[in-house]
């Protein structure tokens, strides 16, 4: 309820221009961890252990894991210094969440490239 960098990414993922593409080629299921004391009761049940499952419980939000039809995980949104993506901004991470979905999709270039200027803070 309070992490703005997981709303504008959910609001990009669910925008007209991109909903489709995600949708296709992933299953995606929001998980609510690290509330306030007031909002506790908004938080998905097995959250906490799930986040800390993927040793990311002190990485930030959002965190994304992208995992095949099997459970395996395939990804997540550690990149090569051990940081957490979160919500791609910049050129250089927006770049970085490209490379992760051309490894775990079957994303053509035109959805990358949208997907590419949606994600690009301007």
């Amino acid at each position: 309820s309070w992490c703005g960098w997981c709303q504008r990414m959910t609001k990009q993922m669910e925008s007209t221009e991109l909903k489709e593409f995600f949708e296709k080629n992933y299953v995606i299921k929001h998980v609510t961890v690290l509330e306030t004391k007031k909002n506790k009761k908004l938080e998905t049940p097995g959250g906490t252990e799930l986040l800390s499952s993927y040793n990311a419980e002190k990485a930030g939000l959002p965190f994304f894991v992208i995992l095949d039809n099997k459970g395996t995980l395939l990804r997540d949104s550690f990149y090569d210094n051990g940081q957490n993506l979160g919500c791609p901004a910049s050129k250089k991470e927006v770049s970085i969440f490209i490379d992760m979905l051309k490894e775990t999709s079957s994303l053509q270039e035109k959805a990358l490239d949208q997907i590419k200027t949606i994600f690009t803070k301007k």
